[in-house]
């Protein structure tokens, strides 16, 4: 447990921007993941469309993680955008990832296969990670299916339970960059509560009542009966598309680490982000010490 908040507090510590310098070797690692991104990328259309997926979803979770570190150089903002978008242009991006989270969900609900429980966790773990980086209506039906799903295994000794499929979906799907989402972003820990909310909209969104559209696109969604969806093009979109991170400065990879003070807000955010964190991680070990009681 405690290696785990250890491991947390570093990583909510370099996404909130806490670290104030770039060494050498930063940079270094930084400048040979661009190289080699740059040539996947590149090379990424003579796979079979089940490895462009997987190419493409290492890309967009390795390249999102790293385009949150504070002072990164903006070819990392550029590559993102080119894995995002190749990954969300083939068919079946989402429901590739619906169908293995599905099939060990069937495992471990229905059958009860000896080691489902660790397969589920890491299908759910690596598919839910990819998808929240993806903003498309088959994201959307593929997440919104999942929310009403609330079984959840029951508590093997030494083990941590998966969470049940409806808070999982619901805390990936309240990540996407809706325009007018049901709720406002909100922590691990709450997504019971927003669940109902989500759930509400989904069913109005399925019946073709609601359409929805993502921050920094042109068109917005709107569900058939069939399951299918329509592309319509918005009069006056608005004009709140991400802009593009400015040039960085790179004097610290010639020069050795810039000594310019730091905004104290980076602390608060990650401090107040690392303490939602351990709650969250305090209130899953809580609950398997009361099942094993």
């Amino acid at each position: 447990m405690k290696k785990s908040l250890i491991v947390l507090f570093v990583a909510v510590s370099t996404s909130a921007g806490i670290a104030e310098t770039w060494s050498d070797e930063d940079r270094r690692i930084e400048t040979e993941q661009i190289s080699d991104w740059k040539q996947k990328l590149g090379s990424v259309s003579n796979l079979e469309s089940s490895e462009q997926i997987l190419e493409l979803s290492l890309g967009v979770r390795n390249l999102g993680h790293r385009k949150q570190v504070a002072d990164h150089r903006v070819e990392i903002d550029e590559l993102y955008t080119t894995a995002q978008t190749k990954l969300l242009a083939i068919p079946g991006h989402a429901e590739y990832y619906n169908k293995k989270i599905r099939e060990a969900y069937h495992n471990l609900k229905d059958l009860g296969l000896t080691g489902s429980a660790n397969r589920f966790d890491t299908e759910l773990m690596y598919g839910l990670k990819t998808l929240e980086h993806l903003p498309s209506p088959e994201t959307v039906q593929v997440l919104g299916e999942m929310l009403p799903e609330e079984w959840q295994v029951a508590h093997a000794p030494g083990s941590i339970d998966p969470p049940p499929l409806g808070i999982a979906a619901v805390d990936t799907l309240a990540k996407l960059p809706f325009r007018n989402p049901p709720t406002p972003p909100f922590p691990w820990h709450l997504a019971s509560e927003n669940l109902p909310a989500w759930r509400e909209w989904y069913a109005s969104v399925k019946s073709g009542t609601r359409s929805f559209s993502f921050i920094g696109q042109k068109v917005e969604y709107r569900f058939k009966p069939d399951g299918t969806w329509e592309n319509l093009a918005m009069t006056n979109p608005p004009n709140d598309a991400p802009r593009p991170a400015g040039p960085k400065d790179l004097s610290s990879f010639v020069h050795g680490p810039s000594k310019s003070p730091k905004a104290v807000w980076p602390w608060l955010v990650a401090l107040v982000t690392m303490v939602v964190g351990i709650a969250a991680a305090l209130r899953w070990k809580g609950k398997q010490k009361r099942d094993e009681e």
